[in-house]
């Protein structure tokens, strides 16, 4: 049987893009970051398709857009039933896990306040 592998997904915001491949690449002083990135599968050509930073991640969490999980400011809940890469992870057996922190709420219609 095959060992499972261990999926890292960081997620950057209040950074420039530009700042990793662009302009400001060779002015920016990021060599950790950088040597992560020449080892691993670097997403170039993302771009947020809402914003504030909560709704954005919620949209890249579930491929949609946030007309479609209604998570529309920080803060927001987004939908239980609303499949995402977490739900979809754990539902494949997976432990997902998260370091840092995240502007989504728990749907109060499932999780109560206790």
């Amino acid at each position: 049987m095959t060992k499972p592998r261990n999926v890292l997904f960081i997620v950057i915001d209040q950074l420039r893009a530009d700042c990793l491949t662009g302009a400001l690449a060779t002015h920016v002083d990021l060599p950790n970051l950088r040597q992560f990135m020449s080892e691993a599968v670097t997403f170039t050509r993302n771009f947020s398709v809402t914003n504030p930073c909560g709704p954005s991640r919620a949209s890249l969490l579930t491929g949609q857009y946030s007309m479609n999980h209604r998570s529309v400011r920080n803060g927001a809940p987004l939908r239980h039933d609303i499949p995402s890469l977490p739900s979809e992870l754990r539902n494949s057996g997976d432990l997902p896990l998260l370091y840092g922190y995240t502007d989504t709420s728990l749907d109060p219609r499932v999780h109560s306040a206790d």
